[in-house]
């Protein structure tokens, strides 16, 4: 039938364009573009984490002042990301315009990562306000460098694909990267923290422990800078494109862009704030041996790791918000599991059910918290769509809204955080239960206001579209063309008019 030639004509375009854009992204580029932001998630991977744990208990700052060093840091970030994106729609370079911020920001994260992690220069008699100066110097260097290297990389996706099932894999193949990136740094500090171990006991972290951080950034800088770079070597940026874009302010009119930002920054407080909380978790609410602030982490990104793998099949089969939903499920069933584990005395090597069993909580908000997250992105990306002139404008509002909620949320539990006692321990298990748990919530909310705006807006779309009369269409046609419509064929089907 004509419908079937039709469906069939539609599938060979879109089967064509898909084989067109994995022709022109062999492989070895998709790899290479999810190598473009290795080295500030190895960063990452050392700041979300071992920020806090590093502040207190190594430089040995008050618990306000390492909240304003990581709101400082985070907020400038935040400002300064939707102006890089902004710059980068419309810089004009020979270079690439994405290319361009990219290197920048590599050289500013490189430049400044190592020192965030470092003892303070110039600081033996200095004040803790000296101190959270110093190191929020640093700290807002890396975030303004890392703003305009990943704006850079997102932004190229719409421009080097318009298939959805391929966003899906190269928003996959980074995240694998982020998952990996992470791999090497627990890896490293669980090394490490075994080598320098002269105690079981958490309290043990102390500024004698400050080499174990140095050693650290020292292999996220150096690998971080050469793997990146690949992403320099085999993406290649068309100069003179002048793709299709949208201004700022015919985005902040679509009721989709909010929608999407909404569940996006949910989605990153779900997987941000307990990698700087469960360290603190599994080794003062659990009271657990210090190495497990490597071995917790290290689970929750292994599992991350395999889960991106499977993300494309789901995303095919049952589509974007239902994936989403997936994940948001999962990491709830791993905030319930976290609200219900009580500590063990049990510090022996050998597997114990009692102590161990977390890891099993730590598995699963690994899996949903993957699962999230690059469905996340590839909504950004989708709501980009053929406006990829104006996409570093829409990624720098989503992350604007990702850093500054990130930050606001760990300054405020910084503020409110008690000075010791037992109470530190049922303090650290509601953060990493509670505000998680919060912005599952959120992000619940969020898919189902976007499923009520699908189906009003095809509620509508099928009222609108009625099928036509013939003297509806003669009325609508100018008369010197009555004559060449009697002579065509007309098939009305499907609330279609083909002549």
């Amino acid at each position: 039938s004509n419908n079937d030639t039709q469906i069939a004509e539609h599938n060979r375009r879109n089967m064509s364009s898909e084989e067109e854009d994995r022709r022109r992204l062999p492989l070895y580029r998709r790899i290479a573009f999810g190598t473009g932001h290795v080295l500030h998630v190895l960063a990452a991977a050392m700041w979300f984490p071992y920020n806090v744990t590093f502040f207190e208990n190594v430089i040995q700052l008050p618990a306000k002042s390492t909240g304003t060093i990581i709101l400082v840091a985070q907020v400038v970030g935040a400002v300064w990301t939707p102006f890089v994106g902004m710059w980068s729609d419309q810089t004009r370079c020979k270079y690439g315009r994405r290319k361009v911020f990219h290197l920048a920001g590599v050289i500013a994260g490189a430049v400044s990562f190592f020192f965030i992690w470092h003892d303070c220069l110039g600081c033996t008699e200095a004040t803790s306000g000296y101190k959270v100066l110093y190191f929020s110097s640093f700290a807002i260097v890396f975030q303004c460098g890392w703003a305009a290297a990943q704006i850079a990389q997102l932004s190229l996706i719409p421009e080097l694909t318009t298939d959805k099932s391929l966003k899906v894999e190269l928003n996959s193949i980074r995240y694998a990267f982020t998952m990996a990136s992470f791999l090497v740094i627990f890896g490293c500090t669980w090394g490490l923290l075994e080598k320098f171990s002269h105690s079981g006991d958490v309290s043990d972290l102390s500024p004698d422990d400050k080499p174990i951080f140095w050693i650290t950034a020292l292999v996220a800088l150096v690998l971080g800078t050469v793997v990146t770079m690949s992403f320099q070597l085999f993406i290649h940026e068309d100069p003179n494109a002048n793709p299709p874009k949208l201004k700022w302010y015919e985005w902040l009119k679509k009721p989709q862009f909010y929608l999407v930002a909404f569940t996006f920054m949910s989605a990153r407080i779900i997987i941000l704030l307990p990698q700087s909380y469960l360290p603190l978790y599994l080794t003062v609410t659990l009271q657990m041996d210090r190495a497990s602030i490597a071995k917790g982490p290290l689970i929750l990104f292994l599992s991350s790791f395999f889960t991106t793998f499977a993300v494309k099949r789901f995303y095919k089969t049952v589509g974007d918000k239902m994936t989403l939903f997936l994940g948001l499920v999962i990491v709830w069933g791993a905030q319930m599991w976290f609200w219900m584990k009580n500590p063990t005395n049990d510090t022996a090597s050998h597997f114990n059910w009692s102590r161990d069993s977390l890891y099993g909580a730590t598995i699963l908000l690994g899996a949903g918290g993957s699962t999230v997250m690059v469905i996340a992105f590839t909504m950004v990306a989708n709501l980009v769509g053929e406006y990829t002139g104006s996409s570093a404008f829409v990624y720098g509002w989503m992350l604007f809204g990702d850093r500054l909620s990130n930050g606001a949320t760990i300054k405020i539990i910084q503020q409110f955080q008690p000075s010791s006692g037992p109470s530190l321990g049922t303090f650290y298990r509601h953060v990493l239960v509670a505000v998680p748990f919060v912005a599952t919530a959120v992000g619940l909310l969020g898919i189902t206001l976007m499923l009520v705006r699908d189906w009003w807006l095809k509620k509508h779309a099928q009222v609108n579209i009625q099928e036509p009369t013939i003297p509806q269409i003669r009325e609508s046609i100018n008369a010197d063309r009555i004559d060449d419509l009697e002579s065509s064929e007309i098939f009305l089907s499907s609330g279609q008019v083909q002549l």
